[in-house]
């Protein structure tokens, strides 16, 4: 009788400690599956963030740079245009009115000043010479002009567009509107002669870059290098 009681108390003593085991064992491996699992899934979501972001701000850079450049492009494209056709502003708004001459329109850019560029008419009035209708553009954030070059390399260029003329001509630092010789208007004032075209380099701050190339021609095109 003895002998059977104890059985049975160390078998049930057994089997407590076999369903104690049990559902220790289902808690480790459940907690334990879980939590590796999240931390995978965490992991993966991390990577995944990151990469997103980073292509995002790439592609972002890559686009500001690319309109920044088509918008020179355009603009060099649009004082060309008010050259050819003469266009002296409107009078009474700070235009170049008659009897003064409309030397042309140009624009200027300086690596010094990288962050913008500037357009506008040039008008003489007898033996001055003066600009009219300036227009400064900025760049995007983060992009600069790095680079210009036309034979070699420059600080500073000016295009200027003649009326009524095919062509453009180049003209290096100038402290002042000075294009053109105050005796004779179809002279003008030591511009840089080569056979290149001028290549002005945008840059971004994730090092991409774009050049806006024009020939001597006065042809504008852009490219991304």
């Amino acid at each position: 009788m003895t002998i059977a009681i104890l059985l049975n108390c160390y078998i049930a003593k057994l089997a407590k400690q076999k369903r104690q085991f049990n559902n220790l064992t289902i808690q480790q491996l459940s907690f334990g599956f879980t939590l590796i699992e999240l931390l995978i899934v965490i992991s993966l979501m991390g990577l995944a963030g990151s990469l997103v972001t980073t292509y995002y701000l790439t592609f972002e850079r890559g686009q500001r740079l690319k309109n920044a450049a088509l918008t020179l492009k355009n603009d060099v494209r649009y004082v060309q245009n008010k050259a050819l056709s003469g266009d002296k502003g409107v009078p009474g708004a700070g235009g170049c009115v008659s009897p003064s001459i409309l030397g042309g329109w140009y624009l200027e850019f300086s690596t010094g000043s990288n962050t913008s560029y500037r357009y506008a008419g040039d008008c003489l009035s007898g033996a001055a010479e003066a600009d009219f209708n300036s227009k400064p553009v900025n760049l995007p954030d983060g992009i600069r002009i790095t680079r210009l070059n036309y034979g070699s390399d420059r600080s500073e260029v000016n295009i200027l567009f003649r009326p009524l003329a095919q062509g453009v001509e180049f003209f290096g630092i100038m402290g002042s509107v000075d294009f053109i010789d105050n005796t004779n208007p179809e002279i003008l004032n030591s511009p840089i002669t080569s056979s290149n075209d001028l290549i002005i380099e945008l840059t971004s701050s994730g090092m991409a870059r774009y050049q806006v190339i024009v020939k001597p021609s006065g042809e504008v095109n852009e490219k991304k290098i």
